[in-house]
């Protein structure tokens, strides 16, 4: 991923000061790389998130991550149609996106991951839920994949549609 300022994860990083806070135990994994790091490195020493918040840089194979991983973030101000989160839910990841046109539509406006308020607030509160609780989290999971074959190479969108939004 490349960071540029849309993509806004200074706000995914603020919601981590909170949720640390909080007294949450996670560790925020950032693949990619692009204009925005450094500043985003020093938000984080700032927010004195070293432990937390890791900078991974970019990656041949980020679906290794992506395996690793508890859940998957889009903190997107606006998105087209995003393939990392579509990549997300072919791993089977729980997706937290804000509320942007593409992220929305893949997620079906929340039937197939956790849309939240475009903010870092919305953020906090979609990834608190998410971290606390299981279920959601194992929900969202089982979504995923199902959700993923939609948009297979066989083209099947067109029926996965049908049967989303009952043309």
């Amino acid at each position: 991923m490349s960071f540029s300022k849309c993509k806004r994860i200074n706000r995914v990083i603020a919601a981590s000061r909170k949720l640390f806070d909080d007294g949450l135990d996670f560790e925020l994994w950032v693949v990619g790389d692009g204009p925005e790091r450094k500043e985003l490195e020093h938000q984080t020493r700032i927010l004195n998130l070293n432990e937390r918040v890791r900078f991974l840089g970019l990656q041949t194979n980020p679906y290794y991550f992506m395996r690793q991983g508890d859940i998957f973030v889009c903190s997107s101000l606006y998105e087209g149609f995003n393939l990392t989160v579509l990549e997300a839910l072919a791993v089977g990841l729980p997706v937290v996106s804000t509320n942007c046109t593409g992220p929305t539509e893949i997620l079906a406006g929340g039937k197939y991951g956790l849309i939240v308020e475009n903010s870092t607030e919305g953020l906090f509160d979609g990834l608190s839920i998410m971290i606390k609780n299981e279920n959601v989290r194992k929900k969202y999971s089982d979504q995923a994949r199902k959700r993923a074959m939609c948009f297979d190479e066989n083209g099947s969108i067109g029926k996965c549609l049908e049967r989303v939004f009952n043309f």
